[in-house]
């Protein structure tokens, strides 16, 4: 997560002070020398509490629900995936604290960067973790929010249509109608799993000299769903020169690639529409730096840049 520091307020109005005060006088810790403002990210504020601990805020009732939810899952997942996971060690209505997770975030530049055999582990560690995902069995799960559908898709279509298609020229808008066509003719058939559902390169932290995945951050949104929507927010954001390594220890990639091509290419339309309705810029900026652009053509093998 990208860091804005602070010596003062966060959006909402409480003084980094105050909200470490809330942690101390919670009994996790009897004092914090220093503490770090994150005000990053949709849902939460976050304070990094001696390069230690990390308290996440919640901004309001819904990212509340969701940080509950995602105390609960965590809880149950201990074991079940090889990856470490931000288990909180602390959790209430306010704000939840865990340990922090050491590494670097897996951009597609921290890819490239890594010798051939780091890179390797690294992207078989996250297609083992994904695989153990998706056989997880977790009680009282509800269905994801990211999750993609064919609904879903043609929602954006229709609105795509109706607010992006006169911004856009020739080229632009031929490319929106191959992707319509493309959304009708692919199946979204599939039996829900549990899914991660924002897999950014943020939220996967590894060694930078072996390559290993050192955690798995922010389960916010996850939950049951397809998981062709995980497999696309690696796709858009390492291209399918890494990220075909997956099926190594993700053979189901292999089944989903199509499905997930076209939920990333998409990408870019779903937050454009969403920048429009919100009349938010920062929306209509929010992946420059970020997507990848080696998504290969639809029915291409799965791997095959690789």
């Amino acid at each position: 997560m990208a860091e804005r520091r602070s010596d003062g307020a966060s959006p909402g109005a409480t003084p980094l002070a105050d909200l470490v005060a809330r942690v101390v006088g919670s009994g996790v810790v009897s004092e914090v020398r220093r503490a770090r403002l994150v005000t990053d990210g949709l849902q939460h504020v976050v304070v990094i509490l001696d390069e230690e601990l990390v308290a996440r805020f919640p901004r309001d009732d819904q990212a509340m629900e969701s940080l509950l939810g995602e105390a609960r899952l965590l809880t149950h997942l201990v074991g079940r995936v090889s990856v470490p996971l931000p288990v909180p060690v602390h959790v209430d209505e306010s704000f939840t604290v865990y340990r922090m997770l050491r590494g670097v975030v897996t951009s597609r530049r921290a890819l490239g960067s890594l010798q051939r055999r780091g890179r390797e582990r690294l992207m078989d560690d996250v297609g083992r973790f994904l695989g153990e995902l998706a056989t997880s069995a977790v009680p009282d799960v509800a269905t994801s929010v990211a999750t993609t559908s064919l609904d879903r898709m043609r929602v954006l279509c229709q609105r795509a249509e109706l607010v992006v298609a006169p911004l856009l020229w020739n080229h632009q808008r031929q490319w929106l109608d191959e992707l319509f066509t493309a959304i009708e003719a692919v199946s979204f058939a599939h039996i829900p799993s549990l899914i991660h559902g924002d897999l950014a390169p943020y939220h996967l932290l590894h060694d930078p000299e072996s390559g290993q995945l050192t955690g798995v951050l922010d389960f916010g949104v996850a939950g049951l769903g397809d998981p062709a929507t995980d497999l696309a927010c690696l796709l858009s954001v390492w291209g399918e020169r890494f990220a075909g390594r997956l099926a190594h220890q993700w053979p189901a990639a292999l089944e989903l690639i199509d499905r997930a091509r076209l939920v990333a290419m998409a990408l870019p339309l779903e937050w454009a529409v969403m920048a429009i309705d919100t009349n938010a810029a920062d929306m209509a900026v929010a992946h420059i730096g970020h997507l990848a652009v080696d998504v290969a053509p639809l029915g291409t093998a799965f791997g095959s840049a690789t």
